[in-house]
């Protein structure tokens, strides 16, 4: 009866013990915390070269229309150069110059793109592929005519 009421007292104490139960809880709840992290960190560095695109696509157009970039070599080398290093390596750029025969056509379009998995910074499951991310701008043609 004594090894019994024993035996009652140390199954009991062991169940009120609480000393692994914090750890538990974290090892559950660790990879969730984490794979929230890694989408904030997914979806910032996406939104971050878009808004640096789309600074870079309007600079780009509007030094074109202003004539502080000569041509459309210099207006992709200004992009190229100033864009996102990431983004860069993998971006499609494509610059439209007003046709001096056309007296109606004074617009100077930069368009560019890059695809996903290279606007963001981790992509660990390769769910971005196949998806761009694009910036746009139209400036007018503001150069003195001769």
């Amino acid at each position: 009866m004594k090894l019994a009421m024993e035996t009652y007292r140390r199954l009991r104490t062991m169940c009120r013990r609480a000393d692994g139960v914090a750890a538990i809880e974290f090892a559950f709840a660790a990879p969730i915390l984490v794979l929230i992290m890694v989408g904030i960190i997914q979806m910032a560095s996406a939104f971050f070269t878009l808004n640096q695109m789309n600074w870079v696509a309007r600079e780009a157009a509007r030094g074109l229309a202003l004539g502080d970039l000569a041509d459309a070599a210099a207006a992709e080398a200004f992009v190229n150069g100033n864009l996102i290093g990431w983004a860069a390596a993998n971006s499609t750029v494509s610059i439209d110059i007003p046709d001096p025969a056309d007296p109606s056509d004074t617009d100077y379009r930069v368009a560019m793109s890059v695809p996903l998995e290279d606007a963001a910074l981790v992509d660990p499951a390769g769910y971005l592929g196949g998806r761009t991310v694009s910036a746009y701008s139209v400036m007018r043609d503001e150069q003195p005519t001769p």
